[in-house]
């Protein structure tokens, strides 16, 4: 007997069978099925496809109206950061260049800024909101750069609590050291003041 059926799906979507990356308007088209069944059994997908009644569950879902999709990758995420550079956006559809927002007291530095005084346990609870956030909308494998320490102790910082999320959440997250390419990147831009 399987486990899980997930029955009368409004809109199924299915990974595309290709031999190859694709690429441009490749992306945009979608294998959705109408009506769609899944069957799970032992944590695996035994079917996905059109409705069918051939197979039985110990759990069905009913998915009338819902899109069942596969989980998403992100696969660029600095997801332990203090502070926000949301009111940036403003400021570049003003037309402001990233030189003249550094300037201004934004930009990278001021996020890195924002990292260093934010406690560990107080990053986490800022990453654990964004990662559930994350999650709620499909989310289950993150690649979680540091990169906004700049020094040892702020991007050790920042990896230990990427560390503890993914032992908190069960997710596929990697972890990536950027602290260096900080670095370099500080240099280039000191160089344009």
């Amino acid at each position: 007997m399987n486990d899980l059926i997930i029955n009368h799906i409004a809109e199924l979507i299915l990974p595309r069978s290709t031999d190859k990356p694709l690429k441009g308007k490749e992306l945009d088209e979608l294998n959705v099925v109408k009506n769609g069944t899944v069957v799970i059994k032992d944590g695996k997908i035994v079917y996905a496809g059109t409705h069918t009644d051939d197979y039985d569950a110990t759990e069905t879902i009913d998915a009338s109206g819902k899109v069942v999709s596969p989980a998403l990758v992100d696969a660029h995420t600095h997801l332990t950061f203090g502070g926000s550079r949301e009111h940036e956006m403003s400021l570049k559809r003003q037309g402001k260049s990233y030189l003249e927002i550094l300037e201004m007291g934004g930009g990278i530095l001021s996020t890195v800024n924002a990292t260093r005084e934010t406690s560990e346990d107080d990053l986490f609870k800022k990453a654990e909101h964004d990662l559930l956030t994350m999650i709620k909308h499909g989310v289950l494998a993150v690649e979680s750069k540091s990169g906004y320490g700049l020094d040892r102790e702020n991007e050790l910082k920042q990896l230990k609590v990427s560390n503890r999320l993914a032992e908190k959440y069960d997710l596929d997250m990697k972890h990536t050291f950027l602290g260096l390419m900080l670095y370099l990147k500080r240099q280039v831009q000191m160089r344009h003041f």
